[in-house]
């Protein structure tokens, strides 16, 4: 994957920003800090910002939601205008670009509120079922509490 990375990418081009060493947080509302790290962004010619997330595994695992939550937190972070978000597969070297839109960031805003108001606030083993599966291979709230979420 690096030797295709060195190979076909423009490695001369210095990020703008790399993700912080530690884990950054925002508020997204009164009762949600939204956090995470963010591989690459790079400034654009117009002075606009492009978030790149670099994939390892399968092209067809692409999250649907996880560029524009980058999107959210980086604007926040940076002040500054985001105008593209990508994935790049480094082990085929495709890129998977998307426009940054009021309309996604304000639907993922409601996805991330949606569920966080779906989590229990009581301290009960067995109250919480995840109903994501086993694609849902984390879930910080409950690490927190020191649960194991049940699998439906």
């Amino acid at each position: 994957m690096l030797e295709n990375f060195y190979k076909n990418e423009d490695v001369t081009i210095t990020p703008f920003q790399l993700s912080p060493t530690k884990t950054k947080y925002i508020k997204l509302t009164n009762k949600i800090m939204l956090g995470g790290k963010v591989d690459r962004v790079d400034l654009e010619p117009d002075k606009s910002l492009h978030i790149i997330d670099y994939k390892t595994g399968k092209e067809d695992r692409d999250d649907p939601h996880q560029l524009f939550i980058y999107d959210l937190l980086v604007r926040s972070w940076l002040k500054k205008e985001v105008s593209k978000l990508s994935y790049l597969h480094l082990e085929s070297g495709n890129w998977s670009t998307k426009e940054s839109t009021l309309e996604a960031r304000e639907n993922v805003k409601k996805l991330i509120t949606d569920t966080v108001n779906k989590i229990p606030t009581e301290l009960n083993h067995n109250f919480y079922i995840c109903k994501l599966g086993k694609s849902c291979h984390h879930c910080d709230y409950l690490k927190e509490l020191r649960i194991e979420p049940v699998l439906s």
